[in-house]
């Protein structure tokens, strides 16, 4: 327990890092009783790890049917939507909106009609949008507005998506199981390798600074897609620890 050389040890040989290059990535480190600094660190980092590789999933699948993951009833669906949040009539924001009735779209274009006349037209890119889940039996809906792979800074904007989307479901503190589907990969045309290591890197980056118990799945429903982001995982996995937080203003 307060053998600092040992778990130190541990801890580069785990992860490739020291202590103090775990607490510079800004990770919450609670502490032990009766523990050096290493041992509570590595706690820490093994429990975030963990987390990162036990519960996400990649998964080949619809948002339109999907209602557990591995076991674990979904209780929250996150989708990629038009700036207007109303239903497109394509892509899986149709699926969603196809699966949780009318009601939906009535409840957005009602939202973005109060927002209209405060002088608000549409949601921007990289914002989210939490509405209930209606018919689809879900606790919410987080419809997200990715960019298009050719507009600058899109690497950041389709990081801030993902990252943005899971904080408001972790502010909710009631989602226990989330299924994502890829943020714009399909209209918009973001290649799936790169769009892949923005959602990791996101998904990283949320386990390691703000870390909470939930299951998330990026449902792929293309095989290139679900290739994309099971090797994107394995990548960022590999660096869990290594890799510096890619955007660390969205958590500021």
């Amino acid at each position: 327990m307060l053998d600092s050389k040992k778990w130190g040890r541990w801890l580069c040989n785990s992860y490739g890092v020291d202590a103090a290059q775990v607490k510079a990535l800004g990770v919450p480190i609670p502490p032990v009783p009766h523990a050096c600094n290493e041992l509570a660190v590595s706690i820490s980092a093994h429990r975030q790890w963990q987390q990162f590789h036990s519960n996400v999933y990649i998964l080949k699948g619809d948002l339109g049917t999907i209602m557990h993951v591995k076991g674990h009833p979904v209780d929250c669906l996150a989708f990629p939507t038009s700036a207007g949040l109303t239903n497109p009539g394509v892509g899986v924001a149709a699926v969603v909106h196809d699966r949780a009735g009318p009601v939906l779209s009535n409840f957005a274009l009602d939202y973005v009609q109060s927002k209209s006349q405060r002088g608000w037209s549409y949601h921007g890119v990289e914002e989210v949008f939490v509405s209930p889940g209606f018919k689809t039996g879900m606790k919410c809906l987080v419809h997200c507005i990715g960019p298009s792979y050719h507009v600058h800074g899109s690497a950041r904007l389709l990081y801030n998506s993902y990252a943005k989307a899971l904080l408001a479901i972790r502010k909710r503190n009631d989602v226990t199981c989330v299924a994502f589907a890829s943020i714009s990969t399909g209209i918009l045309r973001y290649p799936y390798e790169p769009a892949a290591m923005c959602a990791m890197q996101a998904l990283r980056d949320v386990i390691r600074l703000h870390p909470w118990p939930i299951k998330v799945a990026i449902v792929c429903f293309e095989p290139d897609a679900l290739t994309a982001f099971e090797t994107a995982k394995e990548t960022v996995e590999a660096t869990f620890f290594t890799a510096p937080v890619a955007y660390p203003e969205v958590f500021q």
